[in-house]
């Protein structure tokens, strides 16, 4: 069980440091850490589920969000997170799906950010933040559908999030926007249900590596892919001075990108 698990782990424990009273603790969650199967595995899903949302709701990003994006195969939030079943719930109701991911213990979550306690597995907040970025294109084809369903899901805010990635890290993430398929991922995109945030933050996260106003080859033929989709679809999409005017104003590049009247 996790308690005998914990207590185990307790039991292997020298006393700790008077100049340093974590050490113990942090002794503990290294071990538990290497209890899993894929320890480096483990520490990213565990990273990237506390990846901050909104600034207004930095939790926002629910279980079903993060496990449809950052799922590449079946089963391996289980392979990556239930060895950790005594630090954070891992049998998940139907009920908190759509709530974030929850810890038991707090000093863990503290743990796991600080380089210092955390060691060699610790992950900074922005290679956790390009994990998922990898992970959101390479399940592209699987979650395009469940997220273009539901109009109030986290989804366009999630996207926002990818466009703060660290320009310098963006390259690792191009081979997973070009093996993807965007044409689909922009065929289901309904204005009705989604209206255009979808859209615009998905065009700002392809030109997120891009110098001010000069675009990646890369960046030109993503783009070109979901632009080519909208409009034929009858989406109003700027031209390339209107797109250059805006980022010159300090706006989304896409600002005035627009879905089919509905009349």
């Amino acid at each position: 069980t996790p308690h005998q698990r914990l207590q185990y782990i307790l039991g292997q424990q020298r006393p700790s440091s008077p100049h340093n009273p974590l050490e113990a603790l942090d002794a503990l969650y290294r071990l538990v850490l290497e209890t899993c199967p894929d320890p480096e595995l483990s520490m990213k899903w565990l990273r990237a589920v506390q990846i901050k949302g909104p600034s207004w709701r930095p939790d926002y990003f629910p279980v079903w969000l993060l496990r449809l994006i950052l799922e590449a195969s079946p089963g391996e939030e289980q392979y990556a997170l239930g060895p950790l079943s005594s630090l954070l719930p891992t049998q998940i109701s139907k009920e908190n799906l759509r709530k974030p991911y929850s810890f038991y213990h707090k000093s863990f979550l503290d743990f796991i950010a600080d380089p210092t306690r955390c060691g060699e597995r610790f992950l900074t907040e922005d290679e956790a933040l390009t994990w998922v970025a990898q992970r959101f294109f390479q399940t592209l084809d699987k979650h395009v559908e469940r997220a273009a369903r539901h109009l109030e899901d986290p989804y366009p805010f999630l996207l926002e999030r990818l466009t703060r990635l660290q320009k310098s890290s963006f390259q690792t993430v191009v081979p997973y926007i070009l093996s993807s398929n965007l044409q689909k991922w922009a065929r289901r995109q309904h204005p009705d249900i989604n209206r255009r945030e979808n859209s615009q933050e998905m065009l700002e996260v392809l030109h997120r590596g891009c110098s001010r106003y000069l675009c990646r080859s890369s960046c030109r033929l993503s783009t070109k892919k979901v632009t080519d989709v909208l409009k034929a679809k009858g989406w109003k999409v700027p031209n390339f001075i209107q797109v250059l005017r805006r980022e010159w104003g300090g706006y989304p590049r896409y600002e005035d990108l627009m879905p089919p009247s509905s009349d």
